[in-house]
């Protein structure tokens, strides 16, 4: 049993790959609470699609991810100043490398990361640089993200489904679909908690614009 908030919550699989237990219609939902506000679950999905997920960094150290988060960062924002979104296309980027390649922005590279939110036509590159104008220190561009996020069905859908797969550390295919239908999801009451918490994340205007919507979807199941 998991106690979460206070509360017991039978623990559907272990993360060391158990035979689930239970599940909505005796199909077994991995799901791996995490105690840590704003975790990083280190889950991506090639292509931006929803059935390939790669949980690259579950059960690496702290400092070990966080290693990994700065030398991908390091890459991807030499690629971007150079003004090469290649690698942006390729795969959608995790919170810390967002926020580190954030944290290394200067007006040039935030120039280039706006425009490639509108010209790109790969939306996986689209949401990696709306991701990392985010995490902006100084949140400078809160606004329009939070624009992105109302009028881009795609970026939305892929950002929703990364904050879902890290605020209540899921897989990516779950995530997805909790994202299309979060009412029938097993603990929804829950991740209501969790949104709750990530709403007032300082650091993502887009975990923030996320957790809101998701909260409003949930608000049916508040206290079921």
């Amino acid at each position: 049993m998991l106690k979460i908030a206070g509360e017991e919550v039978a623990e559907l699989v272990e993360p060391s790959g158990a035979p689930a237990v239970g599940g909505i219609g005796g199909i077994g939902i991995p799901v791996y609470w995490s105690d840590v506000s704003f975790a990083d679950s280190g889950s991506s999905t090639p292509g931006g699609g929803s059935d390939m997920p790669v949980n690259r960094r579950s059960f690496l150290s702290i400092a070990a991810v966080a290693a990994v988060d700065v030398g991908v960062a390091q890459d991807l924002a030499a690629s971007i100043a150079g003004g090469d979104a290649g690698p942006l296309t390729a795969v959608q980027t995790t919170y810390g490398v967002d926020k580190t390649i954030a944290s290394m922005l200067d007006r040039a590279t935030r120039s280039t990361l706006l425009r490639w939110t509108e010209d790109l036509g790969n939306p996986v590159a689209r949401v990696n640089a709306t991701g990392i104008l985010a995490k902006m220190p100084d949140q400078g561009e809160s606004r329009r993200v939070v624009s992105i996020l109302r009028n881009d069905d795609e970026v939305q859908r892929l950002y929703l489904t990364a904050v879902a797969t890290r605020v209540c550390a899921i897989k990516w295919e779950h995530a997805a679909k909790f994202v299309e239908n979060p009412t029938d999801f097993p603990f929804a009451s829950i991740a209501v908690e969790r949104f709750a918490r990530e709403v007032v994340n300082p650091a993502d205007v887009g975990a923030r614009w996320c957790s809101a919507k998701m909260l409003q979807e949930l608000s049916p199941v508040v206290g079921r």
